[in-house]
């Protein structure tokens, strides 16, 4: 066990660190280590304080995902709402995936996601695509949230926002034949993501990480099953599906 990692430590030092942050951090910002990679992190929000100063930010979720990955190797991975690029960079990272796509929408996030892949080396390895994922092609509208809580921007109808959005089923055409990784954080667009992907999820070997919260969880369990796929693992809201019969 890393000292860090003592019980005791674990509660102490992300309550320290949050106080003493105003003094230490420039601004607020830093760049911070977590698993093996580099990402710029701001006291000021939830999430960069989970990965700069307890580094537990997703913790389950991420070694599981990363363990399929390994033991996989799939030919393309996707980050549906990828906001900072945490996932896709630490795929990026392990060398495990061919080819990575990454979907992000609000240009806070993009931004930040692009600062990421550069200190990680990375500007040339992640395609990074500004559109919002859907059911159509088109326009949506889109709610930014405050800096505070940028992770949580979604398509809304009263958006403050108008962007693109497309269908992984003509976005990606071409996908037919392989494994894919793909992973779904969408704040409740869930249902009109996969409605898009139908062609997809039905011609390649697929694994899905969604985050799914129990409002409209049955019907993305329907909509997938109809496509051939079965809940595999559950880790709080983030829910797993396969068609692979060997997972």
């Amino acid at each position: 066990m890393k000292f860090r990692d003592l019980p005791i430590l674990k509660r102490l030092i992300p309550t320290i660190g949050k106080r003493a942050a105003p003094f230490i951090w420039p601004r607020g910002w830093r760049v911070a280590e977590y698993r093996g990679a580099l990402f710029l992190v701001n006291y000021f929000t939830y999430l960069d304080r989970r990965i700069g100063f307890a580094r537990d930010w997703e913790c389950e979720q991420i070694g599981y995902f990363l363990n399929y990955v390994s033991a996989r190797r799939p030919d393309v991975f996707l980050d549906i709402g990828a906001c900072g690029g945490l996932y896709a960079i630490l795929v990026a990272k392990s060398g495990c995936c061919e080819r990575i796509i990454a979907f992000e929408p609000d240009p806070r996030c993009r931004e930040r996601f692009l600062a990421n892949a550069h200190l990680n080396n990375l500007s040339g390895r992640i395609e990074i695509r500004a559109e919002a994922v859907s059911g159509q092609n088109g326009t949506l509208p889109f709610f930014c949230e405050t800096a505070f809580a940028m992770g949580k921007s979604r398509v809304r109808s009263n958006g403050d926002l108008t962007v693109r959005c497309v269908r992984l089923d003509d976005a990606l055409a071409e996908l037919c034949g392989k494994r894919v990784a793909i992973k779904i954080d969408v704040e409740g667009h869930e249902v009109d993501v996969v409605v898009g992907m139908k062609s997809l999820l039905t011609s390649n070997t697929c694994f899905l990480q969604m985050e799914c919260f129990d409002d409209h969880v049955h019907v993305v369990n329907a909509k997938l099953a109809d496509f051939g796929y079965r809940l595999v693992h559950e880790i709080g809201p983030d829910k797993y599906f396969a068609n692979d019969k060997t997972i």
